[in-house]
C-alpha cells in the first residue's frame, strides 16, 4: 500500500495524534471563550436590568400607599440661631443649628418624581446602621416629592420629635402618611 492510500483511509482523511491534539485544544479554547462571553453578556444584562429597575423605581422597597386624599411635598431647612452660641462645641464662634423637615399636602407637578428616602451623611448613616452599603438606601421609594407647590387650603401644623436616638428618617413613612390627611408635619432632626 502506498504512503498515499494509508493516510487517505476508506474515503475519510486520518491525521496525526499531534494534529487530532492541536484540534481538541483548539475547540477547547473556543468552548471556553464562548462560555466567558456568555458569562460577560449574562451578567452585563443583569446589571442594566438591575440599573434600570433601580432608576425608575420598579426594583427596591417601596413605602406603604398612602391612606390619605393629597399628595405630599417636602422641603428641607438647615436652620440657624445666630443670636445663640453653641454650648456643646468647644468653638466659641459656633453658633446654634438644626435641622427640619416640613411635610405638607401638595399638589405637584405631572411630571414630578418622588424625592429620595435619604441621600449624603443620611445615607451613609442608616446605611452603616443596618450594614449595608450606602447604594441600598437608595432602593427605598418614598411617596413625598420634593420643593413642589403646596395644596391649595389651610392646613393644621403638626411637629415631630422623635426618640430614643432614633433618625428621623426613619418616620418617613408615618410622617407622610399624616401629611396626606392634610396635616403640615415639621420633624426635627435634633443636633444631639
Amino acid at each position: 500500500m502506498s504512503k498515499a492510500n494509508i493516510l487517505q483511509g476508506k474515503g475519510r482523511v486520518l491525521v496525526s495524534n499531534a494534529q487530532n491534539k492541536s484540534i481538541r485544544t483548539k475547540k477547547r479554547g473556543n468552548t471556553i471563550r464562548k462560555t466567558l462571553l456568555s458569562l460577560l453578556l449574562l451578567v452585563f444584562l443583569i446589571g442594566l436590568t438591575l440599573s434600570l429597575g433601580v432608576i425608575t423605581g420598579l426594583i427596591g422597597i417601596h413605602f406603604p400607599q398612602l391612606t390619605g386624599s393629597y399628595a405630599v411635598g417636602k422641603i428641607n431647612y438647615d436652620l440657624l440661631d445666630p443670636s445663640r452660641q453653641e454650648p456643646f462645641l468647644n468653638n466659641p464662634h459656633a453658633q446654634r443649628k438644626i435641622m427640619v423637615t416640613i411635610y405638607y399636602p401638595a399638589d405637584p407637578p405631572a411630571n414630578a418624581r418622588p424625592a429620595p428616602y435619604a441621600e449624603g451623611k443620611m445615607a451613609d448613616l442608616l446605611a452603616s446602621k443596618a450594614h449595608l452599603p450606602a447604594v441600598a438606601v437608595h432602593l427605598i421609594h418614598t411617596h413625598a416629592y420634593e420643593q413642589v407647590p403646596m395644596a391649595a387650603g389651610r392646613f393644621p401644623v403638626v411637629l415631630f420629635s422623635p426618640g430614643i436616638g432614633t433618625p428621623p428618617v426613619e418616620y418617613s413613612s408615618t410622617v407622610e402618611d399624616v401629611a396626606s390627611h392634610g396635616y403640615i408635619v415639621a420633624m426635627i432632626y435634633h443636633t444631639y
